[in-house]
């Protein structure tokens, strides 16, 4: 049996386009093994815009669907606005928002 290794990586990108990340590992006898994963990074407006369109599709009641707008435009606001952790943590109550709709009105 062989054994399982755990690795882990990170990396920020701070400009939206394609690319590559290429991970290789070698076992202790030299073999070599590399997979590609090919990585879209969105700029806030595409990635906001994308978060509009999949709201709209959601095809929520009223109610529900102004209140994560509200929530999915103040974290806009707050990240063109420089505000870059205010946006992330209204970014993240939108998502916990949706969330909690999971199996309600959003499957």
């Amino acid at each position: 049996m062989l054994p399982k290794v755990q690795a882990t990586a990170s990396h920020q990108y701070l400009v939206a386009g394609s690319y590559t990340v290429r991970l290789c590992v070698t076992d202790n006898d030299g073999g070599v093994g590399c997979n590609d994963l090919a990585l879209e990074v969105l700029s806030i407006a595409a990635a906001m815009e994308n978060f509009e369109e999949y709201l709209t599709e959601l095809d929520l009641p009223a109610g529900t669907q102004k209140s994560l707008q509200t929530k999915l435009d103040g974290a806009l606001e707050s990240l063109e606005a420089g505000n870059d952790n205010v946006g992330i943590n209204r970014l993240g109550a939108f998502i916990n928002a949706i969330e909690a709709q999971a199996g309600k009105k959003v499957t």
